[in-house]
């Protein structure tokens, strides 16, 4: 039986991951109060000063973090996340997760396709009294990129046949 402080950290993380879409998909986009629910939860779940690793481009903090959910949730009004693996120890839990969504509007210059993107990610959080206070992520960006169209080329041939040391 796991200790108390990891059940805590299980139970958070999981928590945040599954109700950061409670609102998706959005049936309806002029719906505007979908925002305000999930900042609630950040305030709830988030500290404000967390530390974020592996989110290229973006400031510190709740705020900024919660302002590039908004940002996805507007432009893949129904992505859906489904958590692959979760453990904790402690104040870390590790999380796999897939996340599939379809592309209706602009994303980095690249007009809405409709087509459905898939990625996969590891995350880490640490937390602390409660609250999420650190977030590692790392994500199969390029295979999203692709997806997207702001890539081109067959990209699955990258590091074939390369020894890594």
């Amino acid at each position: 039986m796991s200790d108390p402080q990891t059940e805590e950290t299980r139970r958070i993380v999981k928590r945040f991951t599954l109700d950061c879409e409670q609102d998706f998909p959005l049936t309806d986009p002029s719906d505007e109060g979908w925002k305000d629910r999930l900042w609630e939860l950040f305030e709830e779940l988030v500290h404000p000063d967390i530390i974020l690793h592996g989110v290229p481009g973006l400031k510190q903090g709740s705020r900024p973090w919660y302002d590039r959910f908004v940002s996805v949730g507007a432009n893949f009004p129904d992505g859906l996340t489904t958590i692959d693996v979760l453990t904790a120890e402690g104040d870390k839990a590790t999380m796999v997760w897939t996340w599939e969504a379809t592309h209706r509007r602009e994303v980095m210059g690249s007009p809405p396709t409709g087509k459905k993107v898939k990625v996969q990610a590891v995350m880490v959080q640490r937390v602390e009294n409660g609250k999420i206070v650190e977030h590692w992520v790392g994500f199969d960006s390029l295979r999203w990129l692709e997806q997207l169209g702001l890539v081109s080329g067959d990209i699955s041939a990258i590091g074939k046949g390369h020894a890594v040391n």
